[in-house]
């Protein structure tokens, strides 16, 4: 089961790397005041995913069956990350969680925690979690993209 959500987590983060790294010279630019620059949200992907889904993921494989609120690090200065180094962060990150999940036995992969938004989770139900976040940032950047060659067109 974990191989399956593993597969999409690497596929989607293939290409959320393949959409941000053709703009790494252009990593400040954003399409309105106020709003994530591709710098941002490269450092968003790394930190969360550091920060939030590895040690998470921990905890329920502990037996801790802990509770999570909503983890959000959007007010977070990301100014002194770069891009490309966000991105090399954020696939070791990865790769160590993916490790992880894999060496779990399939008790570990049956506990749960609770989660403020998402109800009851499993490992692999989190990761599921986690993948629809991907595919949030993706949607977005689909977007953003094309209105930053839209922009770049016109100078």
């Amino acid at each position: 089961m974990p191989n399956d959500i593993i597969a999409q987590l690497k596929n989607s983060q293939s290409r959320l790397s393949a959409c941000l790294i053709p703009v790494a010279d252009d990593q400040d630019w954003r399409p309105r005041p106020g709003a994530w620059s591709f710098r941002e949200i490269a450092a968003h992907l790394a930190t969360a995913e550091s920060e939030c889904l590895q040690p998470r993921l921990k905890r329920i494989a502990s037996g801790e069956h802990p509770h999570f609120e909503l983890y959000l690090n959007t007010d977070r200065d990301f100014s002194g990350f770069d891009l490309r180094a966000a991105l090399r962060d954020w696939a070791n990150t990865r790769q160590a969680i993916f490790d992880f999940v894999r060496g779990l036995t399939v008790e570990q992969l049956t506990l749960t925690a609770t989660h403020a938004f998402y109800g009851t989770l499993t490992v692999p139900g989190y990761l599921q979690a986690w993948l629809a976040h991907d595919q949030e940032h993706l949607d977005e950047l689909e977007r953003l993209l094309i209105q930053h060659a839209a922009e770049k067109a016109h100078t």
